[in-house]
């Protein structure tokens, strides 16, 4: 995450499950999250720790995300989405 280090992150992150498992396994409280409003996964499942460790950093939830590479998303799963 150096490249963040210095400046603040996007409003929007998207990012692999195994890209955000490697990120909260820092001290991310050396990163700023001021301006980072959505963080959206792709790609496989997320742990619940994974969830759990994010949200605590930054105060938001991962939302889950599902498409195809010739697409664009195609569904997501957000917080109070009955299931």
């Amino acid at each position: 995450m150096s490249d963040t280090q210095d400046s603040p992150l996007h409003a929007v992150k998207f990012s692999s499950s195994s890209t955000l498992r490697s990120m909260v396994q820092e001290d991310l409280t050396h990163h700023r999250f001021n301006d980072l409003r959505h963080c959206v996964s792709a790609g496989e499942p997320l742990n619940e720790e994974v969830v759990l460790s994010w949200e605590a950093a930054t105060g938001l939830v991962i939302k889950e995300g599902y498409g195809q590479t010739e697409s664009t998303l195609l569904a997501a799963s957000f917080p109070g989405m009955l299931a």
